[in-house]
């Protein structure tokens, strides 16, 4: 019987035990697999170096991507998701600056029919004008509710300003560039970027060989590196950029400057000064606005990594009465990582919420190879992970002190409040 009134041991992180895939080939294709008999799901990840830096015109990536569900030669838009919804198959398309992942989740038992329609829907897409239309129509309706909102407005803005000569690396839109859209555009897209494209494929699961092969006869896929896009980092300086909204109750606070990138040998500094910052529920921003002044229900900070830099933002909602002495905490915790020794305590809080966040990439045979494919996306070993652990163990005030002298020292901040 278990002890409940004595707490578990507890002991220190010292290694984190990762698995690499191994590596089918077949009639000069190639993939990479980490099976296991025990998981019924098979997940399968296509990773193609074409994203919304590849649109003549914005919008044309994801719009093109979303038709392929929209009805195939052999299946009508709602007979292909009625059998979709049968087979309880998933497909999703995640379109960023320069990469697009296409993540299917198939259940074993239904391995071949899933197949099937796997492949009318990315051979065989019907590509129909009728339902591009009634896609487009839903698509514009919901974009406009969502303009109605300040958070979705404060991003839109922010980011222009931030990426003002590209707006590629932007995932929010206007209602009206959906309506500029032609499925001609569609069309151009698909036959230029998605039907011959070779990309990277991972496999996870309960997949045999024969299944890979199944991929590997309807993807064309490589373990090479992909030779995708890069964008050189804007030389941006520190402004403020205020938008007023009639009669509002809600002030949106986004914050953002660039930092090293997810390669450089000091990223794990990034890291770490962000976790700090507000990168989990315990951060000084966290605890500042909302703990202590009741400012906000949440505020976080987060990195977001492109080839050559990475996009370290905060964002906030505040009521508007309040927006001042909010903006005015969040510059001076942005301070005080330069100037003031984090204690002791702090630190170990820090280093567990960060231990534990990378625990999470071993956590399954699914994690376990999402994990592999972010790290061989930017030429990565995944054994650095271990050399993370090492140095988060090794942080001392002080290296924490240079590390946020150094990162936050000198940063330009770009910010935008919307209210």
């Amino acid at each position: 019987m278990l002890d409940r009134s004595t707490a578990p041991p507890t002991f220190t992180i010292d290694e984190i035990p990762l698995v690499k895939p191994i590596i089918v080939q077949h009639n000069g294709r190639a993939a990479f697999l980490l099976s296991d008999i025990t998981h019924e799901i098979i997940k399968i990840d296509w990773l193609l170096s074409i994203g919304r830096v590849h649109q003549s015109k914005a919008l044309q990536a994801q719009t093109c991507w979303q038709m392929l569900l929209e009805g195939t030669e052999g299946f009508t838009s709602q007979k292909l998701a009625e059998q979709i919804d049968f087979y309880n198959l998933k497909i999703k398309f995640n379109v960023d600056y320069q990469h697009t992942l296409v993540t299917i989740w198939v259940y074993k038992k239904f391995w071949n029919e899933a197949i099937r329609l796997v492949q009318q829907v990315f051979h065989k897409p019907l590509m129909c004008e009728n339902e591009f239309e009634k896609y487009v129509a839903i698509q514009v309706e919901k974009t406009k509710s969502n303009e109605q909102k300040y958070d979705y407005c404060a991003t839109i803005e922010h980011a222009k300003t931030m990426f003002e000569s590209n707006v590629a690396c932007s995932n929010y839109y206007k209602a009206e560039q959906y309506l500029d859209l032609s499925i001609a555009d569609i069309r151009a897209y698909y036959a230029q970027y998605i039907r011959s494209n070779v990309g990277q494929l991972y496999v996870s699961g309960n997949a045999s060989m024969c299944n890979v092969e199944d991929l590997l006869g309807m993807f064309n896929s490589t373990t090479s590196q992909l030779n995708g896009s890069s964008y050189e980092m804007p030389n941006i300086k520190s402004c403020t950029q205020i938008i007023q909204k009639s009669n509002a109750s809600q002030a949106s606070i986004r914050m953002s400057t660039l930092t090293l990138a997810k390669t450089d040998v000091d990223y794990i500094d990034v890291m770490f000064v962000n976790t700090l910052l507000g990168g989990y529920f315990g951060s000084r921003l966290m605890d500042n606005l909302r703990e202590e002044n009741g400012y906000t229900y949440g505020i976080y900070s987060y990195l977001t990594n492109f080839k050559n830099f990475a996009w370290w933002q905060i964002s906030t909602e505040v009521g508007v009465e309040v927006k001042d002495l909010a903006m005015a905490e969040i510059k001076k915790e942005i301070q005080l990582l330069c100037e003031v020794l984090i204690d002791e305590e702090e630190l170990n809080n820090v280093k567990n919420a960060m231990l534990q966040e990378l625990l999470s990439t071993s956590d399954g045979i699914h994690n376990q190879m999402a994990t592999f494919r972010s790290f061989n996306n930017y030429t990565m070993d995944i054994e650095i992970i271990n050399d993370w652990v090492k140095k988060i163990q090794a942080y001392t005030p002080q290296s924490v002190l240079l590390a946020c002298q150094k990162l936050v020292g000198n940063a330009q901040w770009i910010t935008t409040i919307l209210s």
